[in-house]
């Protein structure tokens, strides 16, 4: 899937930071004081509000994040940190001592990839890559909860935003069709220019999560994430 290309990674970055701002003091009192030798990665930085509090509270950071124009936008905000244009899935992950993960990146995935499968494996993984005591931060959307289909726009002076949520119940997924109309200067003409991205998310039974972050040898607590958001889970997890 290609996501955020560069007329939504724009919006994302002016408009769309509430959720982390919101997350971001409970995440910080999870990891505890900070330290610069205490490397975190920052999986999925988006517009890099997250990586920017992880640094201002003393971290050193490792951001991940795999479109390009979301990454420009980050370096901006938070040029002191290191920038991978890569998906937390593509490869080797770089060494850290926490990683962090909000904003849904982990359940981004294709109808033909086996979700579950693939955070089991990036949770054994975590086992052996973090030292015992690290923590591994996550967010994602449960299955189980009141319908989440929604329609909603966002209009400003340059840009048009327009979302068309529709939840799969049986198939624990949520399709979002996403249309950004963006006003482009064309020889002074007065010219839009509409793309559209369409965003699959996976959704997962909280007590699935729960099992397999004990069978990787974590201790976790999962807790609701934000009330603006229904369905959202934090997860806080502790490598035993």
């Amino acid at each position: 899937m290609t996501l955020y290309r560069d007329d939504l990674s724009r919006i994302q970055a002016e408009a769309f930071g509430e959720y982390a701002d919101r997350l971001m003091p409970r995440v910080l009192g999870l990891l505890g004081a900070g330290d610069a030798k205490t490397r975190v990665l920052d999986i999925g930085c988006g517009a890099g509000i997250s990586t920017r509090r992880l640094l201002d509270h003393g971290f050193s950071v490792v951001a991940l994040e795999p479109s390009q124009t979301l990454i420009n936008h980050a370096r901006e905000l938070a040029p002191e940190a290191t920038f991978l244009c890569s998906s937390v899935w593509d490869g080797v992950l770089p060494a850290c001592h926490a990683a962090l993960a909000i904003g849904e990146p982990l359940t981004y995935h294709a109808r033909d990839v086996d979700a579950g499968a693939r955070l089991r494996g990036l949770l054994e993984y975590f086992r052996s890559a973090l030292p015992p005591g690290g923590k591994f931060i996550f967010d994602f959307i449960e299955a189980d909860g009141a319908p989440l289909d929604a329609k909603r726009f966002r209009t400003e002076r340059e840009w048009v935003l327009l979302v068309d949520t529709v939840e799969d119940r049986a198939a624990h997924r949520l399709t979002r069709t996403i249309d950004t109309f963006t006003h482009v200067d064309a020889l002074e003409l007065d010219v839009w220019r509409r793309e559209r991205e369409l965003h699959e998310v996976v959704l997962f039974a909280r007590g699935d999560v729960a099992k397999w972050l004990d069978a990787a040898g974590f201790e976790a607590s999962l807790t609701d994430a934000d009330p603006a958001l229904p369905r959202r889970v934090l997860v806080s997890a502790t490598r035993r």
